[in-house]
């Protein structure tokens, strides 16, 4: 793991406690949040703490996708290099041609409920991975032609090179980039079968 990916690691944990430390925020001003104890343009104005980790989310997501961008070592060289990048408009109609036009069009709610129904996994799970994706594409749009080839067979994935891109790619932890192999594993095995029986 070289020291681009060793970063980005720490900072995918510390996002997830921040999170973690969110949620708690939230439940605990529930009330003040709900009840309209603050300008009704800035319901957030409830708890400044909440202000606070928000506000060192937004941070957190730019530092993570910036790493993301240029933490590509360990994608097959087809997919990591400039020189041979495909056109940054996503048009690809592979698994996540429709997911990554949604995202290209700031549907991010839709995109969701595509990468939710693509990966089997639920969809709080997603959205967040999507909002990933989306900062991630804005600051390198040829993530989408790179998602194109995600985990592929005949791109001389490793099951490990699969696990770190789509940690990359959607901010993910192990268990669910676990999940989120599984799941194109058997889709791909899905559409192998339905080739050879057509």
């Amino acid at each position: 793991m070289n020291r681009h990916d060793k970063a980005l690691q720490v900072l995918l944990v510390v996002r997830r406690r921040l999170l973690d430390r969110m949620a708690s925020v939230v439940v605990e001003n529930q009330r003040a949040l709900l009840n309209g104890q603050a300008p009704p343009n800035n319901p957030l104005a409830a708890s400044a703490d909440l202000v606070e980790i928000i506000k060192n989310l937004d941070k957190l997501d730019n530092a993570i996708a910036g790493l993301a961008g240029v933490s590509q070592d360990d994608l097959p060289s087809d997919a990591a290099s400039p020189a041979t990048a495909k056109p940054t408009t996503p048009q690809q109609d592979g698994i996540f041609g429709t997911y990554c036009r949604l995202v290209a069009r700031n549907r991010l709610e839709q995109a969701s409920r595509e990468l939710s129904r693509i990966l089997h996994m639920p969809l709080d799970r997603v959205i967040t991975a999507t909002r990933f994706f989306a900062r991630t594409f804005k600051v390198n749009p040829s993530v989408a032609d790179e998602l194109a080839h995600l985990c592929e067979p005949g791109e001389n994935w490793s099951e490990a090179q699969c696990l770190r891109a789509l940690i990359k790619t959607f901010g993910f932890q192990s268990v669910e980039s676990r999940m989120a192999i599984q799941a194109l594993g058997a889709r791909m095995e899905s559409e192998d079968r339905d080739a050879i029986n057509a």
